[in-house]
């Protein structure tokens, strides 16, 4: 309870926590402080009361805050509010920057943190080896509406999506790390209408799927929009997800331990249906309200 109280009793603003469970970061509304749960020992206190967002790089060195983007007498224009912390180092962030919305607000590390990326208007930045003192390449566009690291070690890919522009198709591209070149992409997969894009990795990297999401179904069917889901490959295939019922998709998941994903989507009562690397049903699970 201690950790979740400020002097004046009030709870906190937001926490955040390791994936092993081994760090968890408070901000109890005048500091925000980095715990060591299995130790029950504070490893880091940063000067920051107003952070409300947070996550841990992947092998727990750093951790990345978000505070919501203001201007007043204290705060010129332009100063960060997004910021990059060394937990074991915690005086002063290594790297900081302007993110006003939290759409793709953190930054995202490959899983042995060899390379962390992180996406601006027209170009994904790339950092190595947790330098954050230049960038090591940069990928380039006229418009880029996210970037996806995937979670493999050594031999990294990187998901790029570009909205539609100028009557252009909206597209995603997957590219092996430093060969950016246009031409160079490894899959390819474009949508007449998109608004939103989601890519999902499964653990080594190798498999991901996409959510092209757009606020309006055409067919008038749903007051959600419509999501549809495709499948790429580091290997360059590219195939659609054919799903059997109508309806929004809300949830899209990996198997941490196997490759196959599991997709819960279609209007109330909602289906699950597990699903292999051939995008192949190989098993439902009923219709059910599912969380």
């Amino acid at each position: 309870g201690r950790w979740f109280q400020r002097s004046g009793g009030e709870a906190v603003v937001s926490t955040q926590s390791t994936g092993n469970g081994e760090l968890m970061a408070v901000c109890n509304g005048e500091k925000t402080i980095v715990y060591n749960i299995t130790a029950d020992t504070v490893v880091a206190t940063l000067d920051r009361p107003r952070t409300m967002l947070m996550v841990f790089s992947p092998l727990n060195t750093h951790l990345v805050t978000w505070r919501q983007y203001v201007i007043d007498e204290n705060t010129p224009e332009n100063t960060p509010n997004v910021e990059i912390w060394n937990i074991a180092q915690p005086e002063v962030p290594v790297y900081s920057f302007v993110k006003r919305g939290q759409s793709q607000w953190e930054p995202e590390w490959s899983e042995d943190e060899g390379v962390c990326m992180r996406a601006c208007n027209a170009e994904l930045q790339f950092f190595e080896n947790n330098d954050f003192k230049s960038v090591a390449k940069r990928l380039q566009r006229d418009k880029i509406g996210g970037g996806y690291m995937a979670p493999g070690s050594g031999n990294y890919h990187v998901g790029l999506y570009v909205p539609s522009l100028k009557g252009a198709h909206a597209y995603v591209q997957l590219y092996q790390y430093g060969a950016f070149e246009r031409t160079a992409a490894i899959a390819h997969r474009s949508f007449a209408k998109c608004d939103t894009v989601m890519m999902n990795f499964n653990k080594s990297g190798r498999y991901g799927i996409i959510q092209a999401a757009s606020d309006v179904d055409k067919s008038g069917t749903s007051y959600y929009g419509q999501t549809l889901l495709y499948f790429i490959t580091t290997g360059g295939e590219s195939n659609q997800i054919v799903l059997n019922k109508n309806g929004p998709v809300y949830s899209v998941e990996w198997n941490p331990s196997r490759d196959e994903f599991i997709v819960l989507y279609g209007f109330m009562p909602c289906r699950a249906t597990l699903f292999n690397t051939k995008c192949d049903p190989i098993h439902q699970f009923g219709d059910g309200h599912y969380n």
